[in-house]
């Protein structure tokens, strides 16, 4: 790659690559939304954290937006591979960029992609999880746009996302789960995070626990209607779960005398392997070439009260 962030004709994004941040919290919303994110952990390693936007982004980033930061991870970690400095700005045309999302290419995509960095650079996260605390930054601190159709995008990263590849916090990530949206993508970010590492294969986390790391809606006040919330979430997991369609993962609900968990499993065996397969069947044409990425959905845009997927997609 060279110095200016722009990728090889070739070979660009023969293995995808995701920070860990993104796969293990809500740092985007499972749907169109304007509320913020709040979200404070409860065990292990405490943190807090918020994600907000300004009227005029046209609301918070979703999963589809963050498939921006995923091509932009990948360039950084494959010139961290190829001993280069992290390239920053990263200098994508939105050829490039719609190409390597696998996505049509015109000017209602570009259109899109206008606004999921529009969204991007506007959401403004605060969280501890990192030392410098309580600092408000952006997903993408800036975009350079193209002055005509064939220009190239200058992405300026922040600094947070490059310390991230520079300590390897990062977890390979399936193109075929590029298909994933909402809280189907969001359960195979945990399963990434969790489930995807050396020394582990499966995570487990109560449903109560797994509804507010999603930061499912609604949020409400009242407890009967809370209550609610939680079998409406508990649903769509079923769904996720008959679908079966998480890129080397599966996923199942276990009940227990405490209550329902979520259990996120490696696949190793023949059948898991088969699910890939078929995973990757629905994604086709899974070359390393820039131009041959897996086609993605359009985005879900579901009201505020319904996440439950439409698995048929």
């Amino acid at each position: 790659m060279s110095k200016s962030g722009r990728p090889p004709r070739s070979g660009a994004f023969f293995g995808l690559s995701a920070p860990l941040f993104y796969l293990r919290s809500p740092f985007v919303a499972l749907a169109r939304r304007t509320a913020p994110l709040h979200f404070n952990t409860t065990g292990g390693r405490t943190f807090y954290l918020t994600v907000s936007t300004t009227p005029t982004a046209g609301g918070l980033p979703i999963h589809t937006d963050a498939d921006i930061l995923i091509v932009a991870t990948t360039l950084l970690v494959r010139a961290l591979n190829a001993g280069e400095p992290l390239p920053n700005p990263i200098t994508l045309t939105p050829l490039q960029l719609l190409r390597a999302l696998g996505r049509p290419v015109g000017g209602a995509q570009r259109a899109q992609v206008d606004a999921a960095l529009m969204r991007l650079t506007n959401a403004s996260v605060s969280t501890d999880l990192w030392p410098a605390g309580g600092t408000l930054f952006s997903l993408i601190e800036r975009v350079e746009r193209p002055d005509g159709p064939r220009g190239p995008y200058e992405l300026h990263l922040p600094e947070f996302l490059l310390e991230e590849v520079r300590h390897q916090r990062i977890r390979p990530f399936a193109p075929a789960a590029l298909r994933l949206h909402g809280l189907e993508r969001c359960l195979y970010g945990w399963a990434c995070a969790y489930a995807g590492g050396k020394a582990y294969d499966s995570w487990r986390i109560e449903l109560r626990s797994a509804h507010e790391r999603a930061c499912a809606p609604p949020p409400y006040a009242d407890p009967r209607r809370r209550g609610a919330a939680l079998r409406q979430f508990k649903a769509a997991l079923r769904q996720i779960a008959q679908a079966d369609r998480l890129p080397g993962f599966r996923m199942k609900l276990v009940t227990e005398v405490k209550g329902t968990s979520l259990l996120l499993t490696r696949s190793s065996d023949a059948s898991a392997c088969t699910q890939l397969q078929r995973a990757e069947k629905a994604a086709p044409d899974l070359s390393p070439s820039l131009t041959n990425f897996p086609a993605l959905a359009a985005e879900h845009d579901v009201g505020p009260d319904d996440f439950a997927l439409d698995l048929d997609d």
